[in-house]
């Protein structure tokens, strides 16, 4: 049985790539004909490069959600970490850290130091290349009555980053009397799953 193919209906083609769900495609769909009509491709490339459009399209929308999710309160990267002004942080230490093992292995990342060294500045890139690499994050603000219970929910299920301004040994008194004691607390916890 020969087919032919009917001439082009453009409401029927993008009620029907509206049907299916292919949104880049329907908003781009101009400027694919005309790079098919530029560089006329056979039949299997270019419906390889419509297919991978869609995904490269799908996964900016899903990162921009993940991105939206995470609720940090700016955007920072590694890349631009002043490493100058701040030279007890490993710039080796931060790009292996960057590799995400810490989070398939359940393990955490625990950031100290006084305040403006950067350690949230860290926390969020951290947290926003786990948002990259398709990882759930979410950034909270959190007082030490509310640390434990994290900590505590997260366990061997969810990796956490945490930065502190306190060191370890001020960490008891936390947790001690959590109540009286959440001024002494001033850190945020990166959650990724």
């Amino acid at each position: 049985m020969i087919r032919t193919i009917p001439p082009l209906d453009r409401e029927a083609l993008e009620q029907g790539l509206r049907r299916l769900k292919l949104r880049h495609m329907r908003e781009h769909i101009d400027d694919i004909n005309e790079l098919a009509l530029q560089e006329e491709p056979s039949y299997l490339d270019f419906l390889a490069y419509l297919v991978s459009r869609e995904v490269e399209g799908r996964e900016r929308t899903r990162r921009a959600i993940r991105l939206k999710a995470a609720r940090f309160p700016f955007y920072r990267t590694i890349e631009n970490f002043d490493f100058t002004l701040q030279n007890s942080v490993s710039q080796q230490t931060l790009r292996d850290l960057a590799q995400l093992e810490f989070v398939r292995a359940r393990e955490n990342v625990v950031l100290l130091g006084p305040p403006g060294v950067g350690k949230t500045h860290l926390a969020v890139a951290l947290g926003i290349e786990a948002v990259n690499q398709g990882y759930r994050v979410q950034f909270t603000t959190t007082g030490s009555d509310h640390l434990f219970q994290l900590i505590s929910k997260a366990y061997e299920h969810r990796s956490l980053i945490v930065t502190s301004n306190l060191d370890f040994q001020g960490w008891g008194r936390l947790f001690d009397q959590p109540a009286t004691t959440a001024a002494f607390w001033t850190g945020c916890c990166t959650t990724l799953m």
